[in-house]
């Protein structure tokens, strides 16, 4: 039973860890883009058309920092790219 409620208690402050981390979310076909509470814009899932902007082309599992500029509005997958509108509307 301690285990269970151990287990239990790690998902609630993992979910509710993460969830408030993004104000806006993307997803499509196997990978996502989202801005941060502070404005910042983060990139992971599957990168093999270079939709993760990652020179690799690898596949990132977790979250990584795509742009440190803090002033994007609005975000969007498409099935092999990413979109992404600042502010000012560049």
């Amino acid at each position: 039973m301690k285990r269970k409620f151990t287990f239990l208690l790690f998902l609630v402050i993992v979910e509710f860890g993460y969830s408030q981390c993004f104000t806006s979310l993307s997803t499509k076909y196997n990978h996502n883009v989202g801005i941060k509470s502070d404005g910042t814009l983060w990139v992971w899932g599957w990168g093999n058309w270079g939709q993760l902007n990652n020179t690799t082309n690898f596949d990132e599992y977790n979250p990584i920092l795509f742009d440190s500029n803090n002033d994007w509005q609005a975000i969007k997958c498409g099935q092999a790219n990413t979109f992404a509108i600042k502010n000012n509307g560049t």
